[in-house]
């Protein structure tokens, strides 16, 4: 259904509505996956977890050029960020 569907491009869904029988991440209806509500609070549990330590640093330059796509604005050269821990910041300071 995709190209590359291995690659993590999520820009491959701006502009676009998945068709809800083609992206279902943990499927639907009576063959629902028994583990999807464990899955979605394990990954906020996680979320939560790396930005109360960790912190993203950006590796680019200020004043990076934006383009307009849809309703956001995109790094034109997209943005790299590192995680940082927190601590490692105040140190530094």
């Amino acid at each position: 259904l995709y190209d590359a569907p291995d690659e993590f491009r999520p820009e491959r869904f701006l502009g676009t509505t998945p068709d809800p029988y083609h992206w279902l991440p943990f499927g639907g209806g009576i063959n629902r996956c028994l583990g999807g509500h464990m899955a979605m609070f394990e990954a906020r549990v996680l979320l939560r977890t790396i930005l109360q330590d960790m912190t993203f640093v950006p590796e680019t330059s200020t004043g990076e050029n934006q383009k307009a796509q849809t309703v956001l604005l995109l790094p034109e050269k997209r943005a790299t960020v590192t995680l940082r821990k927190r601590t490692d910041l105040v140190a530094k300071s």
